[in-house]
């Protein structure tokens, strides 16, 4: 199965193509992240991209709306092994920012972004990937004990069975 993280905002003819596309590549999961609300003036786009994606029928989706404007998409990324550095490499010309990066060799990785240990306090974010698979459960539960927020697995993504 392949899966797709997707962000929105306001913009809901550039939302429709994006569902347009979707739809014609076979997604078969796709996780929605809609930014709150900045201010009334957004509201009537805001609400017809929220009206877009909640009439999604043709995959299976798991919408995540947040409570108040973030501004853009802050993230983190589990794991910098191959993975998170070629996650880090692709999201870096996109609105989705990378706030920093957490692996259990923290001390001995050079990046672009900071790189915490998983003992280490985190900022809030709007997801978290987590790019190892095989220890996803754990380190999906002692995130969630410090984060609140979507904790997803990059297997989701990409490969859902």
């Amino acid at each position: 199965m392949t899966g797709l993280a997707f962000f929105v905002y306001k913009r809901p003819e550039y939302t429709q193509k994006v569902i347009e596309g979707i739809n014609r590549n076979g997604f078969e999961k796709v996780y929605i992240f809609q930014d709150g609300l900045k201010n009334e003036e957004d509201r009537p786009l805001w609400e017809k991209v929220s009206e877009l994606i909640r009439g999604i029928d043709f995959t299976e989706t798991e919408i995540h709306i947040s409570d108040f404007n973030r501004g853009l998409a802050e993230s983190i990324i589990y794991g910098m092994n191959y993975v998170g550095e070629t996650l880090l490499s692709e999201l870096a010309n996109t609105n989705i920012q990378v706030k920093y990066a957490i692996d259990k060799n923290a001390d001995n990785i050079y990046a672009d972004v900071d790189i915490l240990s998983p003992e280490d306090d985190f900022d809030n974010v709007d997801v978290v990937i987590v790019t190892p698979i095989t220890f996803f459960d754990e380190i999906e539960e002692t995130l969630s004990e410090k984060l609140d927020c979507p904790i997803i697995s990059m297997e989701d993504i990409l490969y859902e069975s």
